[in-house]
């Protein structure tokens, strides 16, 4: 699918298909990766139910900097210089390894999380 023939909203500053997919696991790991987990937390779960509700799978969320990489299935990292520093930015990739969504808020986290979810739909 060309990036051009995604619907969403809001629509990304950019975006860039690089080839390639990621398999939905039915278990797997949402990793927050930040120093404040809480903040966080919040998106990690919306995401978790709308998998959920839809059947995609039943990921749980950790944030010990400790689980497996090959459980991690979405890693959501809180980095105050990605995306440009941009407030509300996000950076979203997904490869056949897993999906990052890197932002330097948590509300950049929440709309890299929602353009996920449009492009899953």
């Amino acid at each position: 699918m060309k990036p051009s023939s995604y619907t969403l909203l809001p629509q990304p500053r950019q975006m860039t298909e690089l080839g390639g997919s990621f398999a939905l696991p039915e278990k797997a790991l949402i990793q927050i990766n930040c120093a404040e987990p809480q903040a966080l937390l919040f998106s990690a779960r919306q995401f978790q139910a709308w998998m959920e509700q839809r059947s995609l799978g039943r990921w749980q969320i950790a944030a010990s900097g400790f689980e497996p990489a090959a459980q991690i299935a979405l890693c959501l990292i809180l980095d105050p210089s990605s995306a440009n520093g941009t407030p509300q930015g996000y950076r979203l990739l997904i490869q056949p390894e897993g999906i990052t969504i890197w932002a330097p808020d948590a509300a950049g986290i929440f709309y890299g999380l929602t353009t996920l979810q449009q492009i899953m739909a």
